[in-house]
């Protein structure tokens, strides 16, 4: 009976549309563009969901900062935002995006509402990872031995932290703690340490080649390479190492990475992180790409070669089709069938643990490696040490 009654009320609380949706804030950067000296403070609002995905038909929250900020802000920008504005049709979100003074002129509110007006809803994705709902951009005057703070604005005015779902519910949730550096920053931030000329991406052969210019570096460690297949995100580092910087220099340096790991006729989005001798992080840029194929067939030469305990082998596939890639020793036996499947248009690699298809380890030796697909046929030799 005790567990009929259980049963009955999770069954209730799932009819009621129960859902929890945290919300944070997180500093993204905070710097003086030395060519104004006004200072740049970018802030992520972000949201947590419940595993469960849903369509937002309102959100709206609000943010403080202090007397310092108040008086010395210049202007303030809203970015990124998941919810897409009316198109020619109507179609989006209405917005209300601006900064409340209150009456003692001590603290202003950063105030965002977004209510969806029709067509295709924004969808807060089935997860419980943090999902970056916005961007806010303030530019401020630094002064020189001051601080300032963001806070979340307190209840009734405006009305605080809310989202709506498709079904009217009210998405509860917390706000998270406000982190330390939004709670106590530096109104006089560091110089940022580079100044990008450019930055592009071209796609050729069935890789993506990101390049880019500085015209000046300070203090600059090095870049990594991020990558996303949204606009949005969430974007992940590519770049296997961080890629040196010029430390200080007002000349200007290219750099170039390429990306073999992309699928053929897919968009991806590439952002470029710049790293400071003092660990500080940077996000510059966006760049997108349609991923090509690859020109022709081709079966790469594995690495390392010779090797022990395991080897890669790399390959081209041109067009979609049936791939079969096999170990053979030197008598022409077949040692072991690594692939045999349908692969589709791109660059692909795969690993040889020097076992045969027993699982058992094979002896050192020459063995050779060969692929087909379609009407392409190749073979290529290696060497197993120990």
């Amino acid at each position: 009976m005790k567990k009929l009654t259980l049963v009955l009320i999770l069954l209730l609380l799932c009819s009621m549309g129960w859902a929890q949706i945290d919300t944070r804030l997180v500093m993204v950067e905070n710097y003086t563009d030395p060519s104004d000296l006004i200072a740049t403070l970018t802030i992520g609002v972000e949201i947590k969901g419940d595993g469960q995905s849903h369509e937002v038909i309102g959100f709206q929250n609000a943010i403080a900062i202090d007397e310092n900020l108040t008086k010395n802000l210049v202007e303030h920008h809203f970015m990124d935002q998941m919810f897409p504005p009316p198109d020619a049709s109507g179609n989006g979100y209405t917005t209300s995006e601006k900064v409340i003074t209150r009456l003692d002129s001590t603290m202003s509110a950063i105030q965002f509402i977004y209510t969806f007006e029709k067509g295709s809803p924004t969808i807060i994705p089935a997860t419980t990872e943090w999902y970056r709902a916005l961007t806010i951009q303030l530019r401020y005057e630094p002064l020189q031995d001051a601080f300032s703070s963001i806070e979340w604005f307190e209840d009734p005015y405006p009305p605080l932290y809310m989202i709506l779902d498709q079904d009217i519910n009210q998405l509860q949730g917390t706000e998270q703690e406000i982190p330390v550096e939004l709670r106590n920053f530096t109104m006089e931030p560091y110089i940022l340490p580079v100044e990008l000329a450019s930055f592009e991406a071209e796609s050729a052969d069935g890789q993506v080649m990101v390049r880019w210019t500085t015209a000046s570096e300070t203090n600059n460690a090095g870049f990594y390479v991020l990558r996303s297949a949204s606009e949005n995100g969430p974007f992940e580092t590519v770049t296997p190492n961080m890629i040196s910087g010029a430390g200080n220099s007002d000349s200007e340096n290219i750099y170039e990475f390429t990306d073999e790991d992309v699928e053929a006729n897919k968009e991806y989005f590439y952002k470029l992180m710049d790293v400071d001798f003092n660990g500080r992080q940077n996000d510059n840029g966006l760049v997108s790409i349609l991923a090509q194929p690859p020109r022709t067939y081709e079966l790469g030469n594995n690495y390392p070669n010779p090797f022990n305990p395991e080897t890669t082998i790399k390959f081209k596939v041109k067009e979609a089709g049936k791939v079969v890639l096999a170990i053979f020793n030197s008598r022409g036996q077949e040692v072991r069938r690594l692939v045999d499947e349908n692969l589709d248009s791109g660059i692909h690699d795969i690993v040889w643990d020097g076992r045969n298809n027993q699982g058992i380890q094979v002896s050192s030796g020459t063995y050779f490696y060969r692929m087909s697909v379609n009407e392409f046929n190749a073979i290529k030799k290696m060497q197993l040490l120990k």
